[in-house]
């Protein structure tokens, strides 16, 4: 039969039934008294579970091609080969074929050198001005002039176009004369170098 023997303090008993004891603590709350059962002396306490412990970090993992390797500009080349010419001019001098790009509405062609700046230089004759000829491309109009600037003369489809080269009191005058120039046409500078001229902007 359980017995219930007291305890210092008051407000623990302990009860013995059989073999086994139980310590009961009785606390005041107010008007009542409430018990409840102590857990046995010298008994390990209830462990408390551990925080959860944070999620592990993302690991970014490579694919398996690697890195993406960063977009690059297009290079200055790059452009110049895509850019649409306004016109080709394919010709032959001593340095052997040649094909020049036209890609800005001007250009000039000859032999040039020191004082003399051209667009297509070309190593032929001294027949061949410096400065021998000018292309021009009108927009607006969207069709091609060319301008005789020579001493020995242009020709266009083996015809002679009128220099625009007048000289007064000693010096050279430019009268800017041009004349039309088909879409393809054969230019001769000075019966020495022939060039191929092609249009390649359409009308």
């Amino acid at each position: 039969m359980a017995r219930a023997i007291k305890i210092e303090p008051d407000s623990i008993y302990r009860v013995v039934s059989g073999s086994r004891t139980r310590r009961i603590v009785t606390a005041r709350r107010g008007d009542r008294l409430e018990s409840r059962e102590a857990p046995p002396v010298g008994a390990p306490a209830s462990p408390v579970p551990p925080a959860p412990s944070a999620p592990p970090a993302p690991v970014a993992t490579p694919s398996p091609s690697g890195p993406a390797a960063p977009a690059l500009a297009p290079s200055a080349s790059t452009v110049t080969a895509t850019t649409q010419p306004l016109a080709t001019l394919s010709y032959r001098d001593e340095n052997g074929d040649g094909v020049f790009r036209m890609e800005k509405p001007q250009v000039v062609v000859g032999r040039g050198g020191p004082g003399y700046w051209v667009d297509l230089k070309l190593k032929t004759v001294p027949d061949v001005s410096r400065d021998h000829l000018r292309l021009r491309y009108d927009e607006p109009e969207r069709r091609f002039y060319i301008k005789d600037l020579s001493s020995l003369g242009t020709t266009v489809n083996g015809a002679a176009i009128p220099s625009s080269i007048e000289v007064r009191g000693g010096e050279k005058v430019d009268r800017n004369v041009e004349v039309p120039l088909p879409a393809e046409a054969e230019i001769g500078l000075a019966g020495a170098v022939f060039i191929r001229f092609r249009a390649e902007v359409s009308k």
